[in-house]
């Protein structure tokens, strides 16, 4: 039953707003083309229609409209969206990070020197990572998943 209620949490997180940025994305085109409807929709009978199917197919566009906008923005050049976790910011979000987190920006940096080689070991699995820091990660990357694509469609919208 755990597991249930786990994966309902993140379908709540990761695919919910996936359906609410396309969402706003399908909405901005209604009112964009308001004026621009054919007349064969004017005239179709939508109570032959179960609203549940209805409901079903724009929220099923809406995903993958929300999915999309998601990864494309990650892919542009002008990455307005992006899941990477190597970022080397500039001298004003240095500062804003020093302002919120009272620590100096350090870069990080994840590959070793060419002359040197090293080894390693795949764990497969959780280590003995405390339960506290699993739910902080689980809390960055489920906000940024929802930031890459509510603000990705946010500003595909505008």
């Amino acid at each position: 039953m755990a597991e249930v209620a786990a994966l309902f949490k993140q379908f709540i997180y990761r695919d919910l707003a996936f359906v609410f940025g396309g969402s706003i994305v399908l909405l901005s085109l209604a009112y964009a083309f308001r004026g621009c409807i054919p007349n064969g929709w004017q005239n179709l009978n939508w109570e032959k229609f179960p609203p549940a199917s209805i409901i079903f197919l724009i929220a099923a566009a809406a995903y993958v409209i929300g999915y999309a906008v998601q990864d494309v923005g990650a892919i542009l050049p002008l990455r307005l969206t992006s899941t990477s976790t190597r970022f080397e910011p500039d001298c004003f979000s240095q500062w804003l990070y020093k302002r919120f987190s009272r620590v100096e920006w350090k870069p990080i940096y994840y590959v070793a020197p060419a002359d040197r080689e090293f080894e390693f070991e795949i764990h497969m699995g959780r280590l003995e990572i405390p339960e506290d820091v699993l739910q902080a990660l689980e809390r960055i990357r489920s906000l940024k998943v929802i930031s890459m694509c509510v603000g990705g469609c946010l500003a595909l919208s505008v």
